[in-house]
């Protein structure tokens, strides 16, 4: 079976932001087409807009990396792990596409709140922060309840979500799709998740629990991988490669 390159598949920086997080920041009370994130994110960042499109960006990339290396430290990673990491397809291709997954992992470091809060706006990346501010304290049921709650009476969401994607699809099953999610396999890990409140654990399992995650929500996973021995880390590492590779059509294999 031949491989073929593609170059022309992977070209355009920044589209993420510019086609949808900005114009919801500036416009925050109007769900967009695209945008499935629970819209309080996008009050919460409104101090953005006195900055403009391209510092705001700047700074959302600056802090996805120190987010990275936050968690790499917590995770006690050794420096050339946390280099891998950071030079793997999750994160790399959340700065590229200037997407907001590294902004959603803080949840992992933030006060029972926020990381409820986090987790609302993107919970494929930090459904597992949610469920340890719940175990920390019940009220915090109430809250994610308050902010659900509001907003359906403000935005109609998430019935205003507008093109939603094709959550549902077996995501496993095509090796060229932007959908990195197992589902439904996934959902043998329920169990597991629901167990454990291991840090790692949750930023390993959350992606895979739901019907969508695209590969910036993969993130967490390549944190975690990073502690197992050198071994098994770099061919998981590697396959990431090639399926970026596969996702972007950069190699396209003829039949798939």
């Amino acid at each position: 079976m031949a491989w073929q390159l593609n170059w022309g598949s992977c070209k355009i920086m920044f589209t993420d932001w510019f086609a949808y997080f900005w114009p919801q920041i500036t416009d925050p009370w109007v769900v967009r087409p695209g945008m499935f994130n629970l819209p309080w994110f996008f009050i919460l960042l409104q101090p953005l807009r006195l900055l403009g499109p391209y510092i705001s960006l700047a700074l959302v990339e600056i802090l996805t990396v120190w987010v990275v290396f936050r968690l790499a430290k917590l995770l006690k990673l050794s420096p050339m792990k946390t280099t891998f990491v950071l030079f793997s397809p999750p994160v790399l291709w959340c700065l590229f596409m200037g997407q907001v997954d590294g902004v959603i992992l803080l949840a992992y470091m933030a006060p029972p709140g926020w990381a409820v809060l986090l987790a609302l706006c993107k919970p494929q990346v930090s459904i597992g922060a949610g469920l340890e501010a719940f175990r920390r304290n019940r009220w915090n049921a109430l809250l994610a309840a308050i902010l659900l709650l509001s907003a359906w009476l403000v935005w109609k969401w998430p019935f205003s979500m507008q093109n939603p994607p094709q959550f549902f699809s077996l995501a496993f099953m095509d090796l060229t799709s932007w959908n990195w999610s197992l589902w439904p396999l996934g959902l043998v890990l329920i169990p597991l998740f629901l167990k454990s409140s291991k840090r790692q654990v949750g930023l390993l399992i959350s992606p895979f629990l739901f019907p969508y995650a695209g590969l910036q929500s993969l993130i967490g996973l390549a944190l975690v991988t990073a502690k197992l021995p050198w071994k098994y880390f770099i061919p998981i590492w590697v396959l990431l490669w090639v399926r970026w590779a596969l996702m972007v059509r950069l190699i396209v294999i003829p039949g798939l």
